[in-house]
């Protein structure tokens, strides 16, 4: 007997080396009384990310191919073919802690017709690369454990209207959900999700500026002011630990980089949504999954 169908989209870009995550992240769940599909939409791969999904004999996966490069474009496709109204989306690179993350999703935003998203929180991790790396990484990662998460991002579940309107040509679809959604969304603070943030000083600022040019996007385009939208601005400096002091004015300074880097990024460069993802992060991540779930 068909129950009820969870429909989940991964959208992926060379990422061959983490579609085994994805894998044990997804089908470990628990769906007990729902069915579930699982879209990988492979996003003009020039790697073995392709193979690696067919590799996966399960029939609730299934892989889309799109010749062209953009994640929206991605989300908007994997939707056109799903016809739940409920969309799960979901980042690659995420290490679930709870076997019910994906059910408690879906059914948050199913039985609470006043919100028109829901997401997950983030336990950052990094791995140790140098001093300055682990000094800005230590520092952000205790910021971000007092802070309330107050945006869209990483894994979300979306009422699939929603997904159309984001457009094509943005830089961060999750900074732009934000401010579109205008505060009709919840954030699940204690169920969290494991990320990896890179730990190579450069990657750290190249993620950071790319996030800058997508708020400058938001206000220049879309005539968005993503910090009016927040849902929360507590103060977080008072949860600072006395040795993140230190690493304390260079995060300053990195964020103060970034917003002058990302503003000029995005004015000279529309394409700036292309930057390089993050490396460093990704092999924290592999090495974390396979030492803990041996093949």
């Amino acid at each position: 007997m068909m129950g009820e169908k969870i429909s989940v989209v991964i959208p992926v870009r060379n990422e061959a080396s983490v579609i085994r995550v994805a894998e044990r992240n997804f089908l470990n769940q628990d769906y007990n009384g729902f069915d579930v599909e699982i879209y990988f939409v492979d996003n003009k791969s020039d790697d073995k990310t392709a193979d690696a999904i067919n590799r996966i004999k399960h029939p609730s996966i299934k892989l889309i191919r799109i010749p062209e490069r953009g994640k929206a474009l991605a989300l908007k496709i994997a939707a056109k073919e799903i016809d739940n109204d409920i969309i799960i989306n979901s980042d690659v690179d995420l290490i679930f802690k709870r076997e019910d993350t994906i059910k408690t999703l879906y059914n948050t935003l199913r039985q609470d017709n006043s919100i028109e998203a829901v997401g997950v929180n983030f336990e950052r991790k990094y791995e140790k690369d140098g001093f300055l790396s682990n000094l800005v990484n230590k520092t952000f990662a205790d910021m971000m454990k007092k802070k309330k998460k107050t945006s869209i991002g990483g894994l979300y579940a979306i009422r699939k209207e929603h997904i159309f309107a984001i457009p094509d040509n943005g830089i961060n679809d999750d900074l732009y959900l934000t401010a579109y959604l205008n505060g009709k969304f919840k954030i699940l603070q204690n169920l969290f999700v494991e990320h990896y943030e890179p730990s190579n000083l450069k990657e750290f600022i190249q993620s950071r500026v790319r996030i800058e040019a997508g708020r400058y996007q938001l206000k220049e385009e879309y005539n968005f002011n993503l910090n009016d939208r927040f849902q929360d601005k507590e103060k977080i400096i008072d949860s600072l630990k006395l040795e993140d002091m230190l690493g304390l004015p260079l995060l300053a300074g990195i964020f103060f980089y970034s917003k002058i880097k990302g503003k000029i990024m995005y004015s000279l460069d529309k394409e700036a949504h292309k930057f390089p993802v993050s490396e460093s992060s990704r092999e924290s991540l592999i090495r974390k999954t396979i030492a803990q779930n041996p093949d």
